[in-house]
This record gives C-alpha cells, sequence and structure tokens, in this order.
C-alpha cells in the first residue's frame, strides 16, 4: 500500500494512471485507423465488427474499462465526468471523420454527416454498457449498426 502511495500520491492519481494506460494501448489500437486521415466507413463498421468479436469471445461481459469508470463514477466525480466527454468527443470526431465529414460539400449533408457519427458515437458508449449485462444483445447491435454504416455508404 505505501509503494502505491509513494509512486502515485493517492488511489485517484493510479486510477488515473491505469486509465491513461488504458487509453494509450487498448482504446488507440481501435480509434486509430478511424481517426486517421484516409479513414473510410468499412474503418467503423470494422470498429463495431472487432468488439463485435469481443462480446462473443469468453471475455465479452467485461466491457471497456474507461466506459465502465464513466457509468460507475462520472455523477459523482467531476473528473471522470471530464473523462466521459472527452471520449464521447473522441468517438464522434472519429466516426465523423471516418464518414468523410471533410470531403462533404454543402452544410446540410455535413449536418447530416454530424448527426451520424454523433448516433455512432452513443452507440459505441452504449453497446460498452450492454455488453456487462448482455454480450449477446451487445454483439447483435453491433451487426446492425454495421449494417446501418453500410446502408450510408451505398
Amino acid at each position: 500500500r505505501s509503494s502505491v502511495y509513494g509512486a502515485f500520491g493517492s488511489k485517484r492519481r493510479r486510477f488515473a494512471a491505469a486509465i491513461a494506460e488504458y487509453e494509450e494501448t487498448f482504446v488507440r489500437s481501435l480509434l486509430d485507423r478511424f481517426e486517421a486521415p484516409g479513414a473510410a466507413p468499412a474503418d467503423a463498421q470494422a470498429f463495431f465488427a472487432e468488439i463485435c468479436s469481443m462480446f462473443r469471445s469468453e471475455l465479452g461481459d467485461r466491457g471497456c474499462l474507461i466506459i465502465n469508470a464513466i457509468g460507475e463514477l462520472a455523477g459523482r466525480d467531476p473528473a471522470m465526468a471530464r473523462d466521459g466527454q472527452e471520449i464521447h468527443a473522441r468517438y464522434r470526431r472519429a466516426f465523423a471523420n471516418a464518414l468523410g465529414i471533410s470531403t462533404i460539400r454543402g452544410a446540410r449533408r455535413r449536418a447530416v454527416i454530424a448527426q451520424r457519427a454523433e448516433v455512432l458515437a452513443v452507440s459505441a458508449m452504449g453497446v460498452w454498457i450492454t455488453s456487462r449485462v448482455d454480450p449477446s444483445a451487445a454483439a447483435s447491435a453491433c451487426d446492425a449498426i454495421v449494417v446501418q454504416i453500410k446502408m450510408w455508404s451505398t
């Protein structure tokens, strides 16, 4: 116990370090491809297909550490509430990028893409929570989201 406090100063700082490490390793591996320039709707589909596979695995009910922490702590921890806002914004930006918002002409079309990115961001956070209680339902939702993205692309 004393070594934890000596290294991090508090349990909260230790937890923040764990969250940062998780984001750097796990979250980055999921989001990098559709945050990158040149991302396409297929990259957003791949995100949902990949987490769908996770939900169908033996560890499918673990969810995402960051989303789990936000769900548990955001209502009483302002720092965690900010983390929740940041991950939501990151998802929204990544999905907007993958859906091609920067290449779309016309304010109305950009608004449609922005709305779809918001739907995907909220859906991503929602399927992580759903996986904690029903991984099969979360996987089915991911399958439906992939189909929806394909429909948007045609």
